[in-house]
């Protein structure tokens, strides 16, 4: 529940009402109960030919290559996210909720666009908003793109070892 699985796909049935051709790829672990849970949503929404969960991936660089864009819709605590920053290696587009650091990593209309947790129309509309605006894809991929460069391993590393040496 805390990242948002629910939200999400009531999100994507909104969004995938507009843009029939749309699919949901979802890459990550739950338990069991929660993926039969989810899998069941999708079921009643009747939306088991545009939504997969693939599980846990060792490497999702190919998913990363191959989307349009990446959503992340956590409901609570989101300290610091890899996934925007693996979007940012591969310049996409972001969809997420402003909780936590998101807004602090993915700046609101830079990068992608932020919404509130309990807004999934306000998801929906933004996944509609960059897939279908030429102009507003483009100006946040690379924007995503120029982002990289504030988490790259190198400055990421050199921002540590400052830190350890001020303690």
């Amino acid at each position: 529940a805390r990242k948002g699985h629910k939200f999400l796909i009531d999100a994507f049935e909104k969004f995938h009402k507009l843009l029939p051709t749309s699919i949901l790829i979802c890459a990550g672990d739950d338990s069991i109960e929660q993926i039969m849970i989810l899998k069941q949503v999708v079921s009643d929404l009747q939306l088991d030919t545009a939504v997969f969960f693939l599980g846990f991936q060792k490497d999702c660089s190919d998913l990363l290559e191959a989307c349009d864009i990446v959503a992340i819709p956590s409901q609570e605590y989101e300290s610091f996210c890899l996934v925007a920053v693996d979007a940012f290696m591969y310049a996409k587009p972001i969809v997420a909720t402003n909780v936590g650091a998101l807004p602090e990593i993915i700046p609101d209309q830079v990068c992608g666009t932020l919404c509130s947790p309990e807004d999934s129309n306000a998801f929906a509309r933004a996944l509609f908003e960059i897939s279908t605006d030429k102009n507003l894809y483009n100006r946040y991929s690379e924007a995503s793109e120029a982002r990289i460069t504030i988490y790259n391993f190198e400055t990421m590393l050199l921002g540590y070892l400052r830190s350890v040496k001020n303690l």
